[in-house]
């Protein structure tokens, strides 16, 4: 205890040193925290001033110390630091046989994997990697060499950015444009880097050593998977049949990869911190759409296989166990949605969802395993007699919850084919620990409010949801705001947003009686909650519980809203990211939907409500950023057509319609999905009935300057997407 004392309080120290590092004492420093893995909010600080004093000091530090000390680095976690991902990382392109070791090389090729795909520029990993090749072919039998080659390759490649990317292309490393095109990449024996990466893997298997890799070698193997996976897909040919007959590599030679990878190696012996990073990096290109399925459901399988090993999940973090998260979310966000079109299952889906189980399974592993020690309390005024009192520190970290509940969410929106028992038994689970930490989630506790509240809207009615996200909203911020109001932090405009949108689904989630969700809930849009018409389809729309739409006339909700109404008083719309408004559009049309619908039962702030939805709507007439408008258009004005039930004969709310619906049919093209959308909004507007609180006379002006912008848009879709389609293909 003594120990850890003193080095918690030299760590502190440094710190909290106001003097700057020379680079001698910020190499020693990194290389100390790096050693004893010492993890605490005071190593960031720190980080960053060594950081600083050694990118400042290039020419009295060489390549190899920098290339050191940037290893300390991201092994601490400080990749995201500019000056770290941005300056420091260029000392890689120093690299040389003049200025390094192969063994310093050879750790140059760890901290590119480290950096991961986000931070690793393209150039620094292409030159590391022809170093490497240069140095592969002088020492043809070093293992780490081989190693090295392989897990640098992937990285020089330009590969669909995001999982929902369109395309899919794998892209050559230089030019733009002609050039880009003239250099695309083929999988042929004159590809140097192709034919090292096979030979580096050929002999690793020659040599026997693939079963007996661990750790961070093993990381570096499971890279292999991605060349694997490109020269197969590329030529459409199943995996077994090797790179197609157009490659003159030796006939069987990834056949002959492939069979040792499933025979011999040992994945689930990878280092857990870096293959959470591999997955976060390198999942969504395993599941693009340009790849064969066959190899798809064929590698995923063996690349997933180290979550399911039961002694995997001792060697995991909070952090890891949230990377891992995220990927699965953003991959489950693609892939679901294409599944929801058709009636089968799908085995990388289904695959998928049991991670999630899994990394539920791991939440309630920290839980179970936090820490818990003995005190003595004093009983009696003379302090004589005590009594013996377990004091439990039982905290799971927040990041986490929230990484799990939104992959949990993309489970419930995206499979509806992969749910049953284990969907069932895993969110329970999760309820179960999140109530029991509901007081402790602090500032996050926005996205997992947000997550709980679309899954009671979405799945079948649960009272349970329901009372976890109040319990959650009450403890983490009402209990706070009634009791720290003067000093009451205030919630980041993000979190807002998202709260503000969770609370208004309270109300709005019921069914009408022919068992379609009333009012806009209908059209809500893909970025929002995965819950549009047309992708909902397979999603059954909850009925609301017998104590039904009294959900949103309870007194936690009016508070809750009104708190969030007030915090978003105090904001400017600088403060805010102009992709939450969407969000945030959609949140005060709820609103506003409930305003309607209860009156003054409703207790909500109603002039608050009337105050934001204005603001909004000067926010998006004011908008004229066209990248804006061809991303968020169609899901804004999906919004504003369906404002417009409830906002009559309202001049700012058409003005906004005007001008949303004129930019989206200025747009290139627009996907029929989204013409669709539209359509369906504006044709169910038309076709419904004025509400019992509007006059007989009500007109609707904004629904027929609707029709005609939606006519403008499809007369534009028509002919600039099939007219130019026909053409081509006439020609």
């Amino acid at each position: 205890m003594t120990y850890n004392n003193v080095l918690h309080a030299l760590v502190h120290r440094a710190a909290t040193y106001s003097r700057p590092f020379n680079n001698h004492d910020a190499f020693l420093l990194l290389r100390s925290l790096h050693a004893l893995r010492y993890r605490s909010d005071d190593v960031r600080p720190i980080c960053e001033k060594c950081a600083f004093a050694i990118t400042s000091s290039r020419i009295s530090v060489p390549v190899d110390r920098a290339v050191e000390a940037l290893n300390a680095l991201v092994s601490l976690q400080a990749t995201a630091t500019p000056i770290v991902h941005e300056r420091l990382a260029k000392r890689l392109l120093e690299v040389s046989p003049q200025t390094a070791s192969p063994q310093t090389t050879q750790k140059a090729a760890v901290v590119i994997m480290k950096l991961g795909r986000r931070y690793c520029k393209r150039e620094i990993a292409a030159h590391i990697l022809s170093e490497l090749i240069r140095l592969a072919h002088s020492h043809p039998n070093d293992v780490a060499l081989c190693l090295a080659v392989i897990s640098v390759f992937p990285f020089t490649m330009k590969w669909p950015l995001r999982s929902n990317s369109s395309g899919g292309d794998y892209e050559s490393e230089q030019g733009s444009g002609t050039e880009q095109a003239d250099g695309r990449r083929s999988c042929t024996a004159q590809d140097e880097k192709a034919a090292a990466v096979l030979a580096a893997a050929q002999n690793l298997i020659n040599k026997g050593v693939l079963g007996t890799l661990r750790g961070n070698s093993a990381l570096q193997a499971m890279h292999l998977y991605l060349a694997v996976l490109l020269y197969a897909s590329a030529t459409t040919h199943v995996l077994g049949r090797g790179v197609g007959a157009d490659c003159e590599l030796t006939d069987g030679a990834w056949d002959h990869v492939c069979t040792a990878l499933e025979n011999e190696f040992q994945s689930h012996t990878v280092v857990a911190g870096g293959y959470a990073q591999f997955l976060h990096d390198f999942l969504p290109v395993f599941l693009s759409e340009r790849n064969n399925a066959l190899v798809v459901e064929r590698v995923v399988s063996r690349v997933l296989a180290p979550v399911f090993h039961r002694d995997f999940h001792a060697g995991l973090n909070s952090y890891d166990v949230a990377k891992i998260a995220t990927a699965i979310s953003n991959c489950l966000e693609k892939r679901g949605s294409c599944l929801l079109h058709s009636d089968g299952k799908d085995v990388v889906c289904t695959l998928l969802a049991q991670v999630v189980r899994v990394l539920v399974k791991q939440l309630a592993y920290f839980y179970a395993s936090s820490w818990s020690r003995t005190a003595k309390r004093d009983r009696s005024a003379g302090g004589r007699r005590f009594s013996t009192v377990k004091v439990s520190n039982r905290r799971v970290d927040q990041v986490v919850v929230g990484a799990v509940w939104h992959a949990l969410l993309k489970c419930a929106t995206g499979l509806p084919h992969a749910g049953g028992v284990e969907l069932s038994s895993a969110m329970e689970e999760l309820l179960t620990l999140t109530e029991s930490i509901a007081g402790e989630l602090n500032s996050l506790w926005s996205w997992v409010f947000y997550s709980i509240s679309t899954c009671a809207c979405i799945l079948p009615p649960s009272e349970r949801l329901w009372s976890v996200a109040k319990s959650v909203a009450k403890k983490s911020f009402l209990s706070h705001c009634r009791s720290e109001r003067g000093d009451a932090k205030l919630l980041l405009p993000r979190y807002c947003v998202q709260a503000l949108y969770a609370a208004s689904l309270w109300g709005t989630s019921g069914a009408t009686c022919n068992g379609t969700a009333s009012g806009f809930s209908s059209f809500l849009s893909p970025e929002l909650a995965n819950g549009d018409n047309h992708t909902c389809g397979s999603v059954p729309v909850a009925s609301p519980p017998s104590r039904g739409v009294a959900k949103c006339l309870e007194e936690d909700h009016h508070l809750l809203v009104n708190e969030l109404l007030n915090t978003f008083k105090q904001y400017r719309f600088g403060d805010y990211s102009s992709d939450d408004m969407p969000m945030l559009l959609q949140a005060l049309c709820n609103l506003m939907e409930l305003k309607n619908r209860f009156g003054d039962t409703w207790k909500a702030d109603h002039s608050s409500l009337n105050k934001a939805t204005e603001a909004v709507l000067h926010y998006v007439v004011g908008m004229r950023h066209s990248e804006w408008h061809k991303k968020h258009g169609v899901a804004v004005s999906c919004t504003l057509v369906a404002m417009c039930e409830w906002l009559r004969n309202c001049a700012l709310l058409n003005r906004a319609v005007r001008h949303v619906m004129s930019s989206v049919s200025l747009l290139d093209s627009v996907s029929l999905d989204d013409l669709c959308r539209l359509l369906k909004c504006v044709v169910a507007l038309k076709r419904r009935e004025p509400s019992a609180s509007a006059r007989i006379d009500t007109s609707l002006p904004s629904t027929v300057e609707c029709s005609s912008a939606v006519e403008v848009c499809s007369l534009v879709y028509f002919v600039s997407t099939h007219t130019l389609s026909l053409a081509a293909r006439t020609v």
